[in-house]
């Protein structure tokens, strides 16, 4: 069991708390679904701050530049959900379900069923933003039309996005995951008919 629990709101509450734990070093175990059949999400020690992250779940969608940012205790099931109302599909989550978070499939490097046809979640991420173990809030990704949206890795500049995939939130905790989107193509051919 850790000594405390916390469920931080936004990523200033998370520089906080890591703040707290370097200044008492105590070690801080970030956690997302808690669904993973490796058992990612269980403290290695029995002491320690467990950051869960479910209290932050919000998705913003932009059907213009057919990007989504959603918070990194986002559910894939209740991401999808709101991806499906608009006709839009993005990566679905890993294997693990639709319980499992966004935040904790960026730090596991998640593939899914067809990742071979869209590729794995690294492929489909556009950047992340995180809190660094000195507490510093940083976005990654090669450009920004706005501070809270992130765009395209791959634009000719350095891509720091791909250093902290498959980390397992040791070199910073994700507090959001920015993803690329397609139109859904089973909606599409339903509306049309097959």
């Amino acid at each position: 069991m850790p000594d405390l629990v916390i469920r931080p709101g936004d990523p200033y509450e998370v520089s906080t708390i890591i703040d707290l734990a370097n200044r008492l070093k105590l070690p801080i175990w970030p956690r997302g679904g808690g669904v993973t059949p490796l058992g990612a999400g269980m403290p290695l020690k029995p002491y320690g701050i467990l950051l869960d992250m479910t209290r932050m779940n919000s998705i913003e969608i932009d059907e213009e530049d057919m990007v989504a940012v959603a918070e990194a205790g986002t559910t894939f099931g209740s991401f999808i959900h709101e991806l499906r109302k608009k006709g839009l599909d993005t990566f679905r989550g890993p294997g693990s379900g639709l319980a499992a978070s966004v935040g904790g499939a960026a730090s596991m490097s998640s593939n899914w069923h067809a990742s071979l046809k869209y590729g794995g979640i690294g492929d489909v991420m556009k950047g992340l933003e995180l809190v660094l173990p000195n507490g510093e809030i940083i976005r990654t990704a090669s450009a920004y039309k706005w501070p809270h949206k992130f765009f395209s890795r791959y634009q000719g500049t350095p891509d720091l996005t791909g250093l902290f995939i498959g980390d397992h939130g040791t070199l910073g905790v994700k507090t959001k995951v920015s993803f690329g989107l397609w139109k859904d193509l089973n909606m599409l051919m339903d509306r049309v008919g097959r």
